[in-house]
């Protein structure tokens, strides 16, 4: 309902489509309920304070509906009111892994308490390293613990992205870190509004394998991590995601998502344009957006 003098609200969420979403889009649904506790369909957040806005979603893919298997990303925020910083964390389980969603959650909340623990001194290049492997240890000791052993069950990429000095004006320093194929981008506005690859993707997590079909991961994989730090103006937005939203912001969906992104949407219309319908698309699809206030 809106009544007289109200923001007209936003349009319905669903559905979101660019061009042509495909037959599985139209025609798959949720599949079945899973026979054991799991992780949720689709998930959504929305955090605004001090000027910056967050929006987060992670949606399961079709492929993972049509099989009715777990959606196997994993996102997490959080803030340090101490240390004044902002963290954004996305994790995408490896998707031949059948338990990656354990990996994927593990990995995202381990690296976010170390990144919000560490408050005395903004996070250095030099902390990152112990920070996966000690996030890698954390996989294990879950593997261990629920199938007793220690085969390669599951896995994940990671990529953070951490704000310090959120309520000082800008511009501020992003530090941007991470492993596997997952990435981290920037709004480019004009008349066509585009994205600005800053970190990850799948060119950065296969220079160094044979494959292309693979990915470095934790726990197993090189701890080979990329570690950039971005100077972020104020009314910028900054988008953390796994390579399913990542890998369909350089053509026509990302000019559409860049559209959409200039203001920060309701949560649950934030989730709907993650899940956009795009013909061959069916992985996993996480983001976690920063607007700078």
């Amino acid at each position: 309902m809106t009544v007289a003098g109200d923001t007209p609200p936003e349009s319905p969420p669903e559905p979101f489509v660019v061009g042509d979403p495909g037959r599985a889009y139209r025609e798959v649904n949720g599949g079945k309920p899973f026979s054991c506790v799991s992780v949720p369909d689709t998930v959504c957040d929305a955090f605004d304070f001090s000027g910056w806005h967050v929006r987060a979603a992670s949606v399961r893919g079709l492929a993972h509906r049509h099989y009715s298997t777990a959606r196997q990303d994993h996102y997490e925020v959080g803030f340090c009111p101490d240390a004044d910083r902002l963290v954004a964390v996305v994790c995408d389980g490896v998707g031949s892994l059948d338990h990656s969603h354990i990996a994927a959650s593990v990995v995202s909340r381990k690296l976010l308490r170390q990144t919000l623990d560490t408050t005395a001194t903004p996070v250095t290049a030099d902390e990152w390293t112990p920070m996966f492997e000690r996030a890698a240890g954390a996989v294990r000791k879950a593997r261990w613990n629920r199938f007793g052993q220690n085969e390669s069950l599951m896995a994940t990429t990671a990529t953070i992205a951490v704000v310090e000095g959120v309520s000082r004006p800008g511009p501020w320093t992003f530090t941007l870190c991470g492993l596997g194929d997952s990435s981290i981008w920037s709004r480019v506005g004009g008349p066509t509004p585009a994205w600005r690859l800053l970190v990850g993707g799948k060119d950065a997590s296969n220079d160094a394998l044979i494959s292309s079909n693979h990915t470095r991961s934790v726990p197993d994989g090189p701890m080979i991590l990329t570690v950039e730090q971005a100077t972020v103006e104020p009314g910028a937005t900054v988008v953390v995601c796994s390579d399913g939203v990542g890998d369909l912001l350089d053509d026509e969906v990302g000019n559409r998502l860049a559209l959409e992104w200039a203001d920060p949407p309701r949560a649950v219309n934030f989730a709907a344009q993650v899940g956009v319908g795009r013909m061959t698309f069916t992985d996993d699809r996480t983001a976690v957006a920063l607007w700078t206030p």
